[in-house]
């Protein structure tokens, strides 16, 4: 008994310890957590990274990536000066030539600081200016038509010196490939797309393989509504591209606008293959997701749209094809002729949907059902002399035996509204005298208003006074 009472003390002193060790532990991780989020910045890479900025600034591009490179590393906790490093990194490669490590850099910049971090980031002001130019030619950015801020747009003798500078500097550098896109990107900001043109034709006559230097062409000779040119640079850009992997939004970009190019050269047929093509590859949401303006995005959706059209008439008429095909080896297999029937009505071609059942008729000519479907046709195409015949067909041997009583009876309404059509009102009185005499009032009620033929069978009543 003893023992009992001492276990429960034990236990209620055991609770009690552990209800307090889980609320100690609590309060430790309440106050621990925010300082584990808010890492502080280890004063050991913060140093390289700004040995990193110096030298960058200085031009010493490739001691700068070494000293970056740690910073990098050391500073992914702290995601403003892991993003600053990045930004720098991607400054640093793109001046010694290494544009995919330069593109790489960028895009983890993007990733680390977000759009708006991008913009607000503090790096130097001249190092801004060459961010804003980066962004424009890894297609991270839409050229703003100010120009290039600090670099011209505005004051010619300013454009006039640093033209003359790049220009100096690519006779004595003639394979930095950097050096073309500064002085491309300041003809283009001043509207000089005739000088942007020769030195991306310099460029990629030294470098057939930059892949930017083609898209950048084919963008200006579009701007320019010069699509076959444009069409021929596109198309330079998916022929280097093609074996490259991770080059997707480049890819889908070259490929949208090949695609626009046909359009506005009017190649209709080029314009639906070519679609054929690209959708083998990508969906409707990637094409849609290249950055164009109103009116290209809108001609877009009128090409995807007109494919989709196409595309349905083609599996149709690979369909009619097969379907003939399996009628030919099976001349009495009714399934098949039922779905090319319904095939040539669904695309309004009536002609071809009745020579079908004609000729599923011949060769099955005991069929009633698809005899009575033939006369529904013929009906809904106002030859009531042939619609009577097929119905009045089925109302007498040798097909009346396989007639069911409700088949029979829409054939007699039929025929009733087939004579007073071809206007034999003596014939009719006969037909509408065995309507009375085989069926309800309530039935022929419920056939007429199935068949939809409410409004034809009241011109009949107004004539003959038939009281249903």
């Amino acid at each position: 008994m003893n023992n009992h009472k001492y276990m429960g003390k034990r236990n209620r002193r055991f609770g009690v310890h552990t209800v307090l060790g889980i609320l100690g532990l609590c309060v430790s991780l309440y106050f621990l957590i925010p300082r584990l989020q808010a890492q502080e910045v280890d004063p050991f890479y913060l140093k390289p990274l700004q040995e990193g900025e110096r030298l960058y600034l200085a031009g010493d591009y490739l001691d700068a990536v070494k000293r970056l490179e740690i910073a990098e590393f050391g500073l992914m906790g702290t995601p403003e000066n892991h993003g600053k490093a990045c930004i720098y990194l991607s400054l640093c490669f793109y001046h010694l030539q290494e544009l995919e490590r330069s593109e790489s850099f960028l895009k983890r910049a993007r990733e680390v600081l977000g759009e708006e971090g991008l913009q607000t980031a503090g790096i130097a002001a001249a190092a801004k200016q060459e961010l804003d130019n980066l962004l424009f030619i890894f297609h991270m950015k839409e050229r703003r038509s100010g120009g290039i801020p600090g670099k011209a747009g505005v004051d010619p003798v300013v454009y006039r010196r640093y033209s003359k500078e790049l220009n100096d500097r690519l006779e004595k550098e003639p394979e930095n490939t950097a050096l073309y896109y500064d002085l491309y990107s300041l003809h283009l900001a001043n509207k000089n797309n005739k000088e942007a043109i020769k030195t991306l034709e310099d460029l990629v006559e030294k470098k057939p393989g930059e892949f930017r230097g083609f898209s950048f062409l084919g963008h200006i000779f579009y701007s320019e509504r010069d699509y076959k040119k444009a069409e021929e640079y596109f198309g330079k850009v998916l022929e280097i591209t093609g074996a490259m992997s991770g080059m997707q939004d480049v890819k889908i970009e070259a490929e949208v606008y090949s695609l626009l190019c046909l359009k506005n050269r009017r190649k209709d047929k080029d314009v639906l293959e070519k679609t054929e093509e690209i959708l083998s590859q990508y969906n409707e949401e990637d094409l849609l997701s290249v950055s164009l303006e109103s009116k290209d995005k809108s001609l877009l959706q009128e090409i995807l749209d007109d494919y989709k059209i196409y595309a349905r008439r083609k599996e149709t008429e690979e369909r009619v094809d097969e379907l003939k095909r399996l009628i030919k080896m099976h001349p009495q297999d009714a399934e098949m002729y039922e779905q090319l029937y319904r095939l040539y009505l669904g695309q309004e071609e009536i002609d071809k949907a009745q020579d079908v059942l004609e000729d599923l008729i011949k060769h099955n000519p005991q069929d009633v059902e698809h005899r009575f479907w033939l006369g529904k046709l013929l009906y809904s195409r106002e030859k009531y002399k042939d619609s009577f015949k097929e119905f009045d067909r089925l109302m007498r041997p040798p097909l009346e035996v396989n007639l069911s009583q409700d088949r029979y009876l829409r054939s007699l309404v039929y025929c009733s509204l087939c004579l007073y059509h071809q206007g034999e009102r003596d014939r009719l009185s006969a037909y509408l005298t065995s309507l009375r005499r085989n069926f309800t009032s309530e039935k022929i009620t419920e056939v007429i208003r199935e068949e939809g033929l409410e409004e034809d069978w009241q011109n009949i009543q107004s004539i003959f006074s038939f009281e249903l």
